[in-house]
């Protein structure tokens, strides 16, 4: 994907790491401009993404309201992705629940 001009998570926060930014806030900073969908991002969303901060910046605010958005959405994609984790889990496993019920447990004992 970077050889077609998409930026990497790896790529991006080694490169804010030569110019002495703090990794952990360059990946917030990714995060936040890839709203949660994954390492990768367009270089057109890049820059769009880019300009919107810098120009909520220069009228005096000190963290973009676009910034704190898409982190929210960030936010939003990982929560939502954990909690369909945890129902596909707790479905698995009363499935299991169930296929052991049917195979180990004797018929008598389902009335009680």
């Amino acid at each position: 994907m970077a050889s077609k001009g998409y930026i990497e998570v790896r790529d991006f926060i080694k490169e804010m790491g030569e110019k002495n930014c703090n990794p952990l806030a360059s990946y917030v900073v990714f995060d936040a401009i890839s709203s949660g969908k994954g390492g990768v991002v367009s270089p057109v969303v890049y820059e769009d993404t880019l300009s919107a901060y810098r120009s909520e910046m220069s009228t005096g605010d000190i963290v973009p309201t676009s910034f704190i958005g898409d982190l929210n959405k960030f936010l939003a994609v990982k929560v939502g992705a954990f909690i369909g984790l945890v129902v596909c889990l707790l479905f698995d496993l009363f499935l299991v629940g169930k296929a052991y019920l049917e195979g180990f447990v004797p018929d008598s004992v389902w009335w009680m």
